[in-house]
């Protein structure tokens, strides 16, 4: 503990003197900016605009990190980025008890190295981004599965974790499947009843009640996003595997140049209402359906470049750095510790039945192997599973680091 602990003291030492005397671009993304200058001017989550007027509750990216944002900006910009390094370090001491508790104290310093000191991790960590909210949220909610598993559940825990999934659904709405899945999981294996997989949902939905009376009064069923016809068109209009031209083409009035004419149309006569954004991605939508009815192929072609893109580097890609040997080496990395482990421990995981969180974690990593290639895939996804995949990279980085210790390889 106490090695860990100086470890998370000089990783946010080195960071603040890497940040304040060689970074250079702290606001990486100004749609943050714009969407918090627009919050100050209309005290709304707001990113669209039409003849100069904003379109409320038109929120183009995180909610949560938004509010993040909006508590922490007026102190400084600086302020901000000073939280999240503190943040990711608070992070790696959760996942590092996490660790320690399944397999050892020693597995655990591994996995804090290879978190705090990952490239592309210590890279987002000092830019505006949702992804460390996210991940710090996300080992809360690995924490409590955990001790659910271990028969610590009750309402206050349960209480607890279900405001997490409801944080991590406005960090990223994508997770909502992830915990719809988690206490599928968790029922069918017996650690939540049903009636606490019930007060569970409730209380999720009494948390997102706000979000859904405005989504409902909007004609919009989507529980934590108005952009789902958007983002679904960004991911697969002119496809690739990132789609960052798909991205940066969406202009504040709602009009991307890549949409068909009649698209363009549309939206240009769209009246400026409570059901603008609604009717926007419907737009949207469309677009993209006439598209993969068109080109099948071609999507379930792209759908499988972004599985290998997850796991190994990226193909087909439009971010001059996502393959920069300094990213991709220590990934592929974790990653062949990761394969060798679960290749080695496979027929362990399937019988055992003593493995339920380690099947928990497997589980959630199909889950979002399947559901991440959906929309666009970022470097930044990978950071998602970069955790997950860690956790038994580490145990098996540990179980060399024995075997060369003992002379017996």
């Amino acid at each position: 503990n106490n090695l860990v602990i100086v470890t998370l003291f000089f990783f946010i030492i080195i960071k603040i003197l890497y940040y304040n005397i060689l970074f250079s671009s702290p606001l990486n993304g100004s749609e943050w900016i714009k969407l918090y200058n627009n919050y100050n001017q209309n005290l709304n989550f707001n990113y669209f605009e039409l003849d100069g007027k904003i379109i409320d509750f038109s929120n183009h990216r995180s909610i949560f990190y938004q509010i993040f944002l909006i508590s922490t900006v007026k102190i400084s910009f600086e302020f901000v980025i000073y939280i999240q390094i503190i943040l990711s370090s608070v992070t790696a001491y959760i996942f590092f008890q996490l660790v320690k508790k399944i397999y050892s104290s020693n597995t655990g310093l591994i996995f804090v190295f290879i978190f705090l000191f990952f490239p592309l991790s210590f890279y987002l960590n000092l830019n505006l981004n949702e992804i460390n909210i996210f991940l710090f949220l996300f080992s809360i909610y690995l924490y409590l599965s955990q001790e659910f598993i271990n028969n610590k559940g009750n309402f206050y825990k349960i209480f607890i974790y279900s405001l997490i999934a409801f944080l991590l659904s406005i960090t990223k709405s994508a997770f909502i499947i992830i915990y719809l899945s988690t206490l599928f999981f968790l029922l069918i294996y017996k650690i939540i009843n049903l009636k606490n997989i019930l007060i569970s949902i409730l209380v999720f939905i009494l948390f997102s009640s706000p979000l859904i009376l405005k989504k409902f009064s909007n004609n919009n069923l989507i529980l934590t996003s108005n952009n789902l016809g958007i983002n679904l068109w960004q991911s697969w209009n002119e496809p690739n595997t990132s789609n960052i031209k798909n991205i940066n083409s969406l202009k504040i009035n709602g009009i991307s140049d890549l949409l068909s004419d009649s698209a363009k149309i549309k939206i240009e006569h769209l009246k400026n209402d409570s059901n603008w954004i609604y009717k926007v991605n419907k737009i949207y939508f469309d677009e993209i359906i006439k598209k993969f009815k068109q080109n099948k192929l071609e999507f379930v072609k792209i759908y499988f470049s972004r599985i290998f893109s997850l796991y190994f580097w990226f193909i087909n890609y439009d971010f001059p750095k996502a393959n920069h040997f300094m990213i991709v080496l220590p990934w592929l990395f974790v990653i062949l510790n990761f394969f060798i482990f679960f290749n080695k421990k496979k027929n362990n995981f399937i019988s055992s039945q003593n493995k339920i969180f380690e099947k928990l974690i497997i589980f959630i990593i199909g889950v979002y192997t399947l559901l991440l290639p959906i929309f666009n895939l970022i470097p930044m996804d990978k950071l998602i599973i970069f955790p997950l995949v860690c956790f038994f990279a580490s145990e098996n980085i540990f179980y060399f680091y024995k075997k060369i210790k003992s002379n017996k390889i």
